[in-house]
């Protein structure tokens, strides 16, 4: 099959920098990418349609792991019998060069995976044809901040990504005051906490565009940078 298969970032837009051409993103944005599949031959090709074959896999791999994680871009479901039930998918037609394209909302398949800073690798797999490694890099940087705090204090918000997020706020030298709630918490001393939070949010993000630029902070993500 004489297919190519191309992955890119579409959000966020920018990288907050390169390192050693690897792009970086900042911590507790969404990652989005595309998919294109071309078809590179003479003829026309003839394939499962990618936006709902269950042959399309991801493929990711964090640094400090030596076992790649895969992922079904269209996983069938499973009812409460246990049965499982493929996606309704068909074939498409594609002419010399012409091509279809995919939207990821890579999140979706394993956000907590990678939502932690680190160097990541990911492809594409379709029909035995694989895309090109891509290569990025997340790390905890100004621009996280705001994010961050957001997802901190989004009382219906998942869990884990609160307490994490709340546990790399908890390490910048002026830290947000922000409480999670405790065992036993009442509604009064849950309204009152999350009142406190949104107050105490607005005011530090009022700030952190200068503060942000002040030598301790800059200091700071220096020292903690993706390396």
């Amino acid at each position: 099959m004489d297919m190519q298969i191309s992955l890119k970032v579409d959000k966020p837009e920018k990288p907050v920098r390169h390192m050693n051409g690897v792009p970086v993103y900042p911590m507790g944005h969404d990652i989005s990418l595309t998919a294109e599949f071309v078809n590179k031959g003479k003829d026309n090709l003839s394939i499962e349609d990618p936006q709902t074959s269950q042959k399309v896999l991801l493929w990711f791999l964090p640094e400090d792991e030596t076992d790649e994680i895969v992922f079904e871009l269209n996983p069938g479901t499973i009812d409460v019998t246990g049965e499982r039930t493929a996606p309704i998918t068909s074939d498409i037609q594609l002419g010399p060069k012409e091509s279809i394209s995919v939207s990821i909302e890579f999140n979706k398949y394993c956000g907590d995976r990678c939502f932690s800073p680190g160097k990541y690798e990911l492809y594409i797999e379709f029909m035995e044809i694989k895309s090109p490694r891509l290569e990025y890099g997340i790390e905890f940087c100004p621009q996280s901040v705001p994010n961050l705090i957001a997802i901190t204090i989004n009382e219906d918000g998942d869990k884990w990504f609160r307490e994490e997020s709340l546990l790399w706020l908890q390490k910048l030298p002026e830290k947000p005051d922000i409480k999670l709630a405790v065992e036993g918490e009442t509604d009064d001393q849950k309204t009152v906490r999350e009142t406190r939070n949104r107050e105490n949010a607005r005011l530090y993000l009022e700030k952190w565009h200068v503060q942000q630029e002040t030598e301790t902070i800059r200091d700071f993500f220096e020292n903690i940078r993706l390396k």
